[in-house]
């Protein structure tokens, strides 16, 4: 808060005591000689005329003090008959010293911390803080108080053995907060020490009514409310104890308060130097004193008294303060703020994410910033040799010399001999499949030249030749485009021992430890086939069908004649719906093997899906369910039907939408058609309706 100081240049003493404060800096401000020495050379360069008229001049300008109403600054709003009455403003809301020290126990349960090394140096980063605890931070703020600060007090390494510090304290409300420790060794444990502050009492909080002026409680007075604006007299108390100013208008809405303009004097002192000045002109109106040279002396005889009484009063300082609202006030809360309390909170960290692999960490070096590697001991391992170090994958590192620019090369560390070994490769994926393999490119600007490299020995596996490679649970699968017949070609191996299972054109898709290799046939005759397409190449006709070969993890093909139609993968069921070239359908398990499940009845089935699956009775041409025994458990008695997802599935029956359970049981009914669904798990699927409305699979509303 900035007071305005308006005893400057009120008088002639007035100029010499306030001339930066608004009151005496000290007492010794009031020392006669020094009070006389202001006067004489103040005086130094005017008649008695001249100083007889300041005098006066000065006498009313102190009569005239403290400001009133009417002398207070202008603070327009659009006006308060205007103000737009649902601009209401928020709740003041402040945690209290339980939560302020259950919000300190929560930010150090979330902490953690990272290290990282620069020269003989280690830079102990800490992280963690939540948005629950910025928020609870935030609020904190609003006391004023000093931020809570962090000391690093111990660390502890890898061989535990530790280090005492007494490091400087970090605020919390730093971006960053870190700190260095004389040590180049893996650091795993680190102590801290919170200090913060609590209140040492409640919120206190003074509420005062417009209609009741003069309203005073303890050293605060409402002095009064005149459109927008509360005036209230601070005696003896700082107006910055006050935490937060908020009012009541007449609509019942939280108004905060939206400026403050302040001035301070000290009552007595003003009404000391008014009775000096009285005296003094009174001397001279009675021709007591008539000239400068009586007033010097008068002056000398009398300013011991003045500095004497000026001393006894030193200090006793009035605040006046006004508020300004954007609407009227009908009552004024002041919210007082509280004197803190200095609590400490010891702590230990071990959550460490420091970024150590294989035992060694990158590290900075010199001025220039220079990349190397150094082990957990702190001892080097890799020389400060590299512009930029990123480690990738076990042990493969993403390297730029320092004289080659940026451009990165793949390095892994030789851990028996401390060095880094160039590769014949380069890595666009870090990603370790099955703790065994990694996919490498033939350089950095190629991502359509692949391989597999083997970490067991760090040799190519598969070699840099496809131009896609997937990786599953069971299969490998390296591909390359053919060319000339615009197709893939196919090499199929067992995850484990990188046995080759199958190579072959098509597309190949993997279902756990089945993969199955989807082929187009494309032929000049019409087929008898009742699902194909037609293409026409060189003037010539083309009948394309499709046809699907089962395989096992072992490379055997199960399926004795081709598939000309199969269901996308098999259900929870291990059941894989099948088409034969004659439009029959059957189930088979992940053997192969024909599944008796009676179909003869129905027109069309779908796959199962949580036991059941979707059939279309021929005799009426609607849809029920079968289970995997082949029973009708649910009639076919609706038009349409889904699968079931998460314990429900969706049919139309007589034109109306309903969710059925598996035992038919009606879950919920709609008043309105489906427009559209959306799969959102193995479990969950939203339907949405055209009359706007969604439901999930509980038939739950969802807004």
């Amino acid at each position: 808060m900035k007071y305005q100081h308006f005893l400057i240049s009120i008088c002639l003493l007035g100029s010499f005591l306030w001339s930066n404060n608004i009151f005496a800096n000290s007492i010794n401000d009031y020392d006669s000689q020094s009070l006389l020495s202001h006067f004489e050379q103040s005086l130094a360069d005017k008649n008695f005329t001249d100083i007889t008229s300041i005098l006066r001049q000065d006498l009313s300008r102190l009569k005239s003090f403290p400001l009133n109403q009417e002398t207070l600054p202008i603070i327009k709003f659009d006006s308060v008959e205007q103000a737009d009455e649902s601009d209401e403003s928020d709740e003041f809301i402040i945690i209290d010293r339980n939560q302020i020290q259950q919000m300190v126990k929560q930010l150090v349960k979330n902490l953690s911390f990272s290290q990282s090394i620069e020269d003989e140096n280690s830079i102990i980063q800490l992280a963690g803080l939540s948005d629950d605890i910025r928020d609870q931070l935030t609020t904190y703020k609003r006391y004023n108080f000093t931020p809570p600060l962090i000391a690093l007090n111990k660390v502890t390494f890898y061989d535990g053995t530790f280090l005492e510090l007494n490091d400087n304290a970090l605020d919390m409300y730093r971006a960053r907060l870190q700190y260095s420790v004389e040590s180049t060794k893996r650091i795993t444990i680190i102590d801290i020490l919170v200090n913060y502050m609590v209140p040492d009492k409640p919120l206190e909080t003074l509420t005062f009514t417009a209609s009741k002026l003069s309203t005073k409680q303890g050293d605060i007075n409402l002095l009064f409310v005149d459109n927008n604006v509360a005036e209230f007299e601070f005696v003896n108390r700082d107006p910055d104890s006050i935490l937060h100013v908020e009012a009541i208008d007449k609509q019942n809405h939280i108004v905060n308060s939206s400026n403050q303009w302040s001035y301070q004097f000290n009552q007595p002192e003003i009404d000391i130097i008014i009775n000096f000045y009285q005296i003094l002109l009174n001397q001279i109106d009675q021709n007591v004193i008539t000239d400068k040279t009586q007033l010097l002396r008068y002056l000398e005889d009398h300013i011991q008294v003045l500095s004497d009484n000026l001393q006894q009063v030193y200090g006793q300082l009035t605040t006046r303060v006004a508020y300004y609202f954007k609407r009227q006030p009908m009552t004024i809360t002041l919210f007082v703020k509280p004197d803190p309390q200095i609590m400490a909170y010891q702590a230990q960290i071990n959550t460490s994410k420091s970024p150590y692999y294989n035992h060694a960490i990158v590290s900075s070096f010199g001025d220039n910033n220079v990349k190397g590697l150094k082990a957990e001991t702190g001892e080097i391992i890799v020389d400060g040799n590299y512009r930029d170090i990123d480690y990738l994958v076990d042990q493969y590192y993403r390297v730029s010399l320092i004289n080659d620019g940026w451009n990165y090369k793949i390095y892994r560390l030789d851990t028996a001999n401390q060095q880094f070994a160039p590769q014949p490769f380069y890595m666009m994926d870090s990603k370790l499949y099955l703790q065994r393999w990694i996919i490498v490119n033939q350089d950095a600007n190629n991502n359509f030249i692949k391989g597999l490299v083997d970490i067991q020995n760090h040799q190519l596996a598969i070699p840099l030749q496809y131009s896609n490679i997937n990786i599953s649970e069971s299969f490998i699968i390296a591909s390359r485009i053919n060319k000339a017949k615009q197709i893939d070609d196919n090499e199929v191996y067992n995850s484990n021992n990188l046995q080759k299972l199958f190579s072959g054109q098509g597309r190949v898709t993997v279902d756990k430890n089945n993969f199955i290799v989807k082929n187009e046939i494309c032929v000049t005759q019409e087929p008898n086939y009742y699902k194909y397409s037609t293409t026409s190449r060189d003037n010539i006709t083309y009948y394309c069908y499709d046809n699907y070969h089962l395989y096992d993890d072992k490379g055997q093909q199960l399926s004795t004649a081709p598939y000309f139609d199969v269901s996308d993968n098999f259900s929870q069921n291990n059941l894989l719906l099948v088409t034969t070239d004659k439009q029959q359908q059957r189930f088979v398990n992940r053997q192969g093997q024909d599944v008796e499940i009676a179909l003869d009845s129905y027109i069309n089935v779908s796959p199962f899906s949580e036991g059941l699956a979707v059939v279309e009775c021929s005799s009426n041409q609607l849809y029920g369910y079968i289970n995997t025994q082949g029973k009708l458990t649910i009639p076919c008695l609706y038009q349409s039907a889904s699968q079931f997802i998460g314990g429900s599935a969706l049919v139309e029956q007589n034109d109306q939408y309903q969710l059925i359970s598996p035992t038919n049981s009606v879950i919920k009914r709609f008043d309105t058609s489906l427009a559209a669904s959306e799969r959102n798990g193995p479990d969950s699927i939203t339907y949405f309706f055209h009359d706007g409305s969604t439901y999930n699979n509980k038939g739950e509303h969802i807004d």
